[in-house]
């Protein structure tokens, strides 16, 4: 059904709640895992003092040695400020931001047909056989995945990588440099992590010198760059909310008073 004038579409509405909650997730499982993490460095010291207590000579020793070896790695993980931990969160984020963007662009052409008449969508090429048993979601996902190679959106740097994409569909537009610059490293260190086993290549020094990592050094995100990329995500994710809701003449911007 057709949204009215003034009103978001109900699939916008339900992909944003289902991105909030699954973003708030992520960043609170990060949360748990580093207390958990702290806890683990008393496990084999409580081991010992139980085994005293119960007038033992020591704990059972294959125990005892498996907890020493998670007290090390997390004594490991403390010190350089979870490094392990938060290269999980950063391939997160990263896969947040693109399921979020792709998920609008797919929507979009489900329920706006009439922007296939764009460029470069008039240069995307569907065959009958291709889309003929294809549900409606499925065709809008389809083109999707075709106007990515045409645009070849995937390759492109930082923001640029979902704007491309949104373009054709009337949905781009500035993005605040902060929150640019952000995106751009959280895709760097994303590839680095997934391609580079985390460690430094030229082309992640050349692409964010700023951040001083030495050429095949390990990467190491901490808590407080974790959470600026997690800030930042949100708040691209926002940007794309309100450019949807100029779409449909809602200003969802907050006002100077709060409202």
């Amino acid at each position: 059904m057709r949204a009215k004038k003034g009103e978001l579409p109900d699939w916008v509405t339900r992909h944003y709640e289902e991105a909030l909650q699954s973003h708030q997730n992520l960043m609170q499982v990060a949360s748990i895992s580093r207390k958990g993490i702290h806890g683990l460095t008393a496990g084999p010291r409580l081991m010992k003092a139980v085994a005293r207590a119960t007038g033992k000579q020591a704990p059972d020793q294959e125990r005892l040695r498996l907890a020493e070896e998670d007290a090390s790695l997390s004594e490991s993980e403390i010190r350089d400020d979870f490094p392990v931990l938060h290269s999980l969160v950063v391939v997160g984020l990263w896969s947040w931001l693109e399921h979020l963007v792709k998920e609008v662009a797919i929507n979009w052409v489900r329920h706006r047909p009439s922007v296939l008449l764009n460029p470069p969508f008039n240069r995307v090429r569907l065959q009958a056989t291709e889309v003929a048993s294809l549900t409606r979601a499925e065709q809008a996902a389809l083109i999707v995945d075709l106007l990515e190679q045409e645009t070849s959106s995937s390759s492109r740097q930082g923001v640029g990588r979902f704007e491309s994409l949104l373009s054709p569909m009337g949905l781009s537009g500035p993005v605040p440099e902060d929150t640019s610059k952000a995106i751009f490293e959280l895709q760097q260190a994303r590839n680095v992590i997934a391609h580079r086993n985390g460690r430094c290549d030229r082309r992640f020094k050349a692409a964010c010198p700023c951040l001083k990592v030495k050429l095949g050094a390990p990467l190491r995100v901490g808590t407080e760059q974790v959470s600026i990329y997690a800030a930042n995500s949100v708040n691209y994710g926002l940007e794309l909310l309100y450019r949807i809701g100029d779409a449909h003449e809602l200003d969802l911007r907050e006002r100077s008073d709060g409202t």
